[in-house]
């Protein structure tokens, strides 16, 4: 679920950055004393500036809602890591005034349109003119198609050129978003504590993915929760060997009585004995979980091959393989709990050992 996890979220930072900054309410000195902090930060690898307002988009009597985004001409730098997701590489082609549009694959397969095709935009909100109140709506040209591989934005975006967009919403004011994309292994809590001084909207992908997130968080619970349930079969299954081989040595442990040896040292022998047995499977499983853990891709991989089948088909899954990372805080968890699960199994199977009534030793040799 690590692996799951970080793989959505790389997903969405390609696009979206780590960081959003709602820039509408902010005056224009705050903008800039804001972006010369940003382009300060060294932590800091792209600030990409959009303009993002909804709109309905119309085509074959299919209706969607989409989220516009307007990107200037002028921002090479974000042009040319778009470009890196588009299948004909054409943003820079979104000119003001050619009234071009570049649609997420799987909006544009929704719609039944191809690159080429004509749509038409629809402002969602009343725009009052003296001539009266109207939805505005303006026809757009799909030059090129872009996949993310992060459903959420293929099946909703729509890039226009800045102008095109601002004329596009007429009196309507388009938010104006910064998108922070920052180094890997960048602290991003620390990051986020930076904008508390200042009036600004921040959010992070989890504010802005809720409902993903916690499906994920319940996803990674569950699992433990599966994980813990297997331990517990494991550890009584190490309680039945300790307590099975208490019984077997029953015969000895009266013999070890009668000769003078203390029940609590005869505690202590099985004691020690279930230490050197629960520490052994500990050491084996955690190992062995370790090992399964980091070549879980290259043992899937293998097992399709070898039978001929795929886990995640292409054609119905964004990625292609299984995806695992090892958390050195989920790997101390499973060991802790592990270890609290044993040791009550060693005490409760060593305390048999004390309790047996020693009666006729000879009859039981």
């Amino acid at each position: 679920m690590n692996g799951f996890e970080e793989e959505v979220k790389s997903r969405s930072f390609g696009a979206d950055g780590q960081i959003s900054v709602d820039l509408t309410a902010i005056k224009p000195v705050e903008e800039a004393l804001l972006k010369n902090n940003l382009f300060a930060d060294e932590d800091l690898d792209h600030l990409f500036e959009f303009t993002e307002e909804e709109a309905i988009v119309s085509s074959q009597n299919a209706h969607n809602l989409v989220r516009v985004r307007g990107i200037g001409a002028f921002d090479q730098n974000l042009i040319n890591k778009l470009n890196e997701f588009a299948g004909l590489q054409r943003f820079d082609e979104l000119d003001d005034g050619s009234f071009n549009a570049i649609l997420g694959k799987e909006l544009l397969d929704g719609l039944g349109l191809q690159i080429g095709d004509k749509f038409k935009l629809y402002s969602p909100k009343i725009q009052f003119t003296p001539m009266g109140n109207f939805f505005r709506s303006r026809s757009f040209e799909i030059i090129d198609e872009v996949e993310f591989k992060y459903k959420l934005l293929d099946s909703s975006i729509v890039f226009l050129s800045l102008g095109d967009s601002d004329s596009f919403f007429g009196s309507i004011n388009p938010n104006r978003m910064l998108r922070l994309h920052f180094k890997e292994g960048t602290v991003i809590p620390k990051k986020i504590e930076s904008f508390a001084l200042q009036s600004t909207a921040v959010k992070t992908w989890k504010d802005e993915n809720m409902a993903l997130y916690q499906a994920l968080m319940m996803e990674k619970f569950v699992m433990f929760v599966t994980l813990l349930l297997a331990i517990i079969v494991s550890v009584l299954n190490v309680t039945s060997v300790l307590i099975i081989g208490i019984i077997s040595q029953r015969s000895t442990v009266g013999i070890l009585h009668i000769l003078g040896l203390e029940k609590e040292r005869i505690r202590r022998i099985f004691t020690t004995y279930g230490i050197l047995v629960s520490c052994l499977g500990l050491s084996l499983g955690v190992i062995f979980g370790i090992l399964l853990s980091l070549s879980i891709t290259q043992i899937v991989s293998f097992l399709e091959n070898l039978f001929g089948f795929s886990i995640f088909p292409a054609d119905l899954y964004y990625i292609s393989e299984v995806p695992a990372i090892l958390e050195m805080g989920d790997v101390i968890l499973v060991l802790a709990s592990s270890m609290v699960m044993l040791f009550i199994a060693i005490v409760i199977s060593s305390n048999l050992s004390k309790n047996f009534e020693i009666k006729d030793v000879s009859r039981n040799q």
